[in-house]
């Protein structure tokens, strides 16, 4: 994946937008989980 999958995925999240995943925790990744978590598909 690259900056511009990256920004669009934190757009549809409503994350920050920075076209990075962050190392250690990512607000991305955390979004993504409590959606899983959810039984909902987070895309």
């Amino acid at each position: 994946m690259g900056p511009v999958t990256i920004k669009k995925m934190q757009k549809k999240l409503g994350t920050p937008v920075d076209g990075k995943i962050s190392s250690g925790y990512s607000n991305m990744v955390a979004a993504m989980q409590k959606k899983l978590n959810a039984g909902t598909k987070p895309f």
